[in-house]
């Protein structure tokens, strides 16, 4: 599973701007990646494209404030929205 985006960035801006969950996805351009000249046969880059679903991690146990682990809650989160064919992870 690939992450759009790094779990510090989405804690950043989410902290800074009090951005929501929709605001806070990371959006990429949809031009053709520049091919590879590599010295071996390569397929074709493509860039990935991830269903519009938000997991936000509250919704598995985690507890603002900074006094609580929340790996379980970031773990699960992670978990669903890998079985569920991908989406973003709301830390």
């Amino acid at each position: 599973m690939v992450l759009r985006f790094s779990f510090l960035t989405m804690s950043l801006l989410l902290a800074l701007f009090g951005c929501s969950a929709q605001d806070a996805v990371v959006s990429y351009p949809t031009e053709v990646i520049t091919p590879i000249d590599a010295p071996f046969p390569m397929p074709a880059l493509v860039r990935p494209t991830f269903p519009d679903k938000v997991f936000d991690i509250r919704q598995f146990g985690a507890v603002e404030g900074g006094t609580v682990k929340n790996t379980l809650a970031i773990r699960s989160a992670i978990a669903k929205a890998a079985s569920e064919g991908g989406g973003h992870v709301l830390i």
